[in-house]
């Protein structure tokens, strides 16, 4: 059987302290773009090492409101914990950011206005070309898009993978293993600076299914068993 029950709970643990700020930020505040499909960022051409946005990272949905995050002063796991209260059960990874100084916002006529709705931190960014045009629209928002993939601030971060395979000798030899570091899993998993998930790949008895709620671990049983 092979294993792995870690979950984490979407709780916001970044803000306590920071108040609820609400309104229009200044220039020199930080801001993030999460990304949460491959597609939309690439390798630098002139930086094989780097990564950059492609400019659908930043097209702004029909309403021309783009969600981005406040991070100003935020350390690193901070901000990614902001990007975890952004998932979804229909959105539920996270693969890079791309951070800014709303001053390249600004450059391009946009306006970042935090208003923690839905979750503190969440700014709007605002003020995209709007022509009645259909067609004008589409090529003036990208071509605004493009202008924050070249921003002198961006500084685009890319989350890598990791995999960890556990295999135990049966059902009750894992809920043993994970009864006795149970008390460890939660700070263990606060540890972790982007989604977790889980897979049982297996059959279980009915201890294990009890524990197997929800959508969070994945349970995968055998078509077929071959026994001794």
């Amino acid at each position: 059987m092979i294993s792995w029950f870690a979950t984490r709970k979407l709780t916001d643990k970044v803000g306590a302290g920071v108040g609820t700020f609400k309104g229009r930020l200044a220039a020199t505040e930080l801001v993030t773009r999460f990304i949460f499909t491959k597609s939309n960022f690439a390798r630098d051409k002139d930086n094989p090492a780097a990564y950059r946005p492609k400019r659908n990272a930043f097209e702004p949905p029909d309403d021309l409101e783009l969600s981005t995050a406040h991070v100003t002063e935020l350390a690193d796991n901070e901000i990614w914990s902001v990007g975890r209260l952004t998932l979804t059960p229909a959105r539920r990874k996270i693969y890079a950011r791309a951070d800014h100084k709303v001053a390249d916002y600004e450059k391009s006529k946009l306006v970042a206005t935090r208003d923690n709705d839905p979750f503190e931190r969440h700014t709007v960014v605002t003020g995209w070309p709007n022509p009645p045009d259909p067609d004008a629209r589409k090529s003036q928002i990208l071509a605004t898009c493009l202008e924050l993939c070249h921003a002198d601030s961006l500084n685009m971060v890319v989350l890598g993978e990791a995999i960890v395979f556990e295999r135990y000798r049966d059902a009750d030899a894992a809920l043993e293993h994970f009864a006795n570091i149970g008390h460890l899993m939660e700070p263990l998993m606060a540890t972790a600076t982007a989604t977790v998930t889980g897979e049982v790949l297996g059959t279980p008895n009915e201890a294990m299914r009890a524990q197997l709620g929800g959508d969070q671990p994945k349970l995968f049983t055998p078509w077929l068993a071959a026994h001794e």
